[in-house]
């Protein structure tokens, strides 16, 4: 006979979230043809209360997953945070976007949520002029407190 603990654990494993798991499924849909931050948005707002993981084969979402810490590991990240949309942690600046990244990757102090920042994107395969044009613009707009936000690229 099932016990309210029964019920309470059920309901906990149905909702409870792995951020490595989410952040391996987010970079699975991301590959995904034509994916783009409205047609993910699109999806997520169909289906309101989803996460990645509802969206990525769990194998899948796992290999991305691992993919992405080995990632961080080469270029010496040894920290940093994984923030899902619709928790605590995601800052209100970002909730109201038009089409709002479900999930992102932050480093070092997440004051930036709630000063004047701006966003750094660009290409994913940024060339060495590019890099070195994006430092010296990023370096001048942090020497005027002024916080910088990272895109995907592998450059960033």
């Amino acid at each position: 006979m099932p016990t309210d603990l029964d019920a309470i654990r059920t309901a906990f494993n149905r909702h409870s979230v792995s951020l490595f798991l989410e952040m391996g499924a987010y970079e699975s849909l991301w590959l995904q043809k034509e994916a783009a931050f409205r047609s993910l948005a699109k999806k997520f707002a169909q289906h309101p209360g989803s996460v990645p993981s509802d969206f990525a084969p769990h194998s899948e979402a796992l290999q991305k997953a691992n993919f992405v810490r080995q990632q961080f590991e080469n270029a010496g990240i040894c920290q940093f945070g994984v923030c899902l949309y619709g928790t605590a942690k995601y800052p209100e600046k970002l909730r109201d976007a038009a089409h709002p990244a479900e999930l992102f990757y932050c480093q070092g102090c997440r004051e930036w949520a709630h000063t004047r920042s701006i966003a750094a994107i660009g290409t994913r395969k940024p060339s060495r002029q590019g890099l070195e044009q994006t430092r010296s613009v990023v370096w001048k707009l942090v020497a005027d407190d002024i916080a910088v936000v990272s895109g995907q690229a592998a450059g960033n």
